[in-house]
């Protein structure tokens, strides 16, 4: 292959894509300006999972004396430790996609990534600095976030996005959903 390929976006398609790419003899730079792993791992499938088993598993435990079980006293949700265990099965899971990427000798540039023409690509890095970089072949991952309807801006309180949502430390007392995605 001997390109240079640069990679905006660290979500599966981005990873993947710089794993294959340096399986092929690429040479490859990826560019993220958040957390490893994108919005999949970060804020979606991975932290919606580990919210569905946890319910899974408390209607279970609701439902045990059907079983012949019999469980003291209230069956309640901490939330915050949910949360501490959310964080460490995220960490967990960024570690490895870093592993993965250091195997396959990807280069990983974190900070915000600009198409400056045809070849380049301008990152500015966490710590300031600014760096170009030239490819051969780009691919654009660069992932969804939550979309903000004007009439009801995100607040983080009274107003959540699916991030927000995700990361909620006390269980609201009710709740309405707009939209219905993913």
């Amino acid at each position: 292959m001997s390109k240079k390929v640069v990679i905006l976006g660290s979500g599966p398609g981005g990873y993947v894509a710089a794993i294959r790419a340096a399986q092929l003899g690429g040479s490859v730079t990826l560019v993220e300006r958040s957390k490893i792993g994108g919005t999949c791992l970060n804020q979606g499938c991975i932290p919606s999972k580990i919210m569905k088993e946890t319910a899974r598993r408390w209607e279970m435990a609701r439902e045990a004396a059907a079983f012949g079980l019999v469980l003291e006293g209230r069956i309640h949700l901490d939330p915050v430790a949910l949360q501490e265990r959310k964080e460490r099965i995220l960490e967990t899971q960024r570690r490895g996609v870093e592993g993965l990427l250091k195997r396959h000798k990807v280069r990983l540039l974190r900070g915000t990534g600009q198409i400056m023409g045809v070849g380049q690509v301008e990152v500015r890095k966490e710590t300031g600095d600014q760096e170009i970089v030239s490819w051969d072949r780009l691919i654009i991952a660069t992932g969804s976030s939550p979309l903000e309807i004007a009439v009801f801006p995100f607040d983080g309180k009274r107003i959540l996005s699916s991030d927000d949502a995700l990361s909620l430390r006390e269980i609201p007392r009710s709740l309405v959903i707009v939209g219905g995605g993913v």
